[in-house]
C-alpha cells in the first residue's frame, strides 16, 4: 500500500504502535548518522527532503530539520534517519490540526533527549519556507508505547511532539502539546511631523 492512502485508513490501520527503540524487545529505530541541516534561505533551497525547521530554545534546539516518513506495511511509523525529526506523514501538515513530530532521544544525534524538560508556555518554533510559526507549550503527558490516540486528528492546530523516555531505558513515550501564539499584529509608530504631512 502506497503512502498516499494512508490518510483515508483507520488511525489504527496507520500505525499500530508509536515508534521507538525499545530495549525489551521493540523496533530498532534507524542508526544512520546525517549530520544537522542548516537551512538559512529556508528548508527546501538546500536539502528537498527538509520541509522545515523546528527550534526549541529551552533544550537548546536550533533548526533541526524535519523530514517526512509514513508508516512500514506491518503499520510501524518510520522515522528519518540521523540528527532530525520526523513529521508523521499521516498526520496533518504543518499549521493545519494536529502535526505529528517525533524523534530520536538517545541514539543518532539525540534530537529530543531533553524533550521531557520543555515546561508550560515553553516557545517551539517552526520555520518553513516563507512562513515562521511559533507555538507555546500546552501539556506534557507519558504515555505507553500503544497509545496512538495521540496521532488522532483534531479541530484546532496543535503540534504534537513525541519521543522514547526515560532515556536509555524508552519502556514509554513523553508527549508534548503545543498551540500556535497569535502573530503580533503591525505596530504603528507615532513619527515626527514633517513637511510631506501638511502638504507641503
Amino acid at each position: 500500500m502506497g503512502f498516499g492512502d494512508e490518510s483515508s485508513l483507520p488511525l489504527s490501520s496507520m500505525a499500530q504502535t508509536l515508534p521507538g527503540t525499545n530495549r525489551a524487545g521493540g523496533t530498532p529505530g534507524s542508526t544512520n548518522s546525517d549530520p544537522q541541516v542548516l537551512l538559512p534561505q529556508g528548508p527546501q533551497s538546500v536539502d528537498p527532503g527538509v520541509i522545515a525547521l523546528l527550534s526549541i530554545p529551552r533544550i537548546g534546539l536550533v533548526d533541526a530539520p524535519i523530514r517526512e516518513r509514513g508508516v512500514d506495511g506491518k503499520g510501524v511509523m518510520l522515522i528519518a534517519p540521523g540528527y532530525g525529526v520526523t513529521h508523521f506523514l499521516s498526520s496533518a501538515p504543518l499549521g493545519a490540526g494536529n502535526a505529528v513530530l517525533y524523534g530520536h532521544d538517545d541514539i543518532d544525534g539525540s534530537v529530543f533527549a531533553n524533550l521531557a524538560q520543555l515546561q508550560p508556555g515553553d516557545a517551539i518554533t517552526v520555520v518553513m519556507p516563507g512562513v515562521s510559526q511559533t507555538y507555546a507549550v500546552t501539556n506534557r503527558t507519558i504515555v505507553l508505547p500503544s497509545a496512538i490516540e495521540i496521532l488522532a486528528p483534531t479541530r484546532d492546530v496543535r503540534l504534537t511532539l513525541f519521543t522514547c523516555w526515560p532515556n536509555k531505558v524508552d519502556t514509554k513515550r513523553v508527549v508534548i502539546t503545543a498551540v500556535p501564539l497569535p502573530k503580533a499584529p503591525p505596530v504603528w509608530r507615532e513619527h515626527a511631523r514633517t513637511s510631506l504631512d501638511s502638504g507641503r
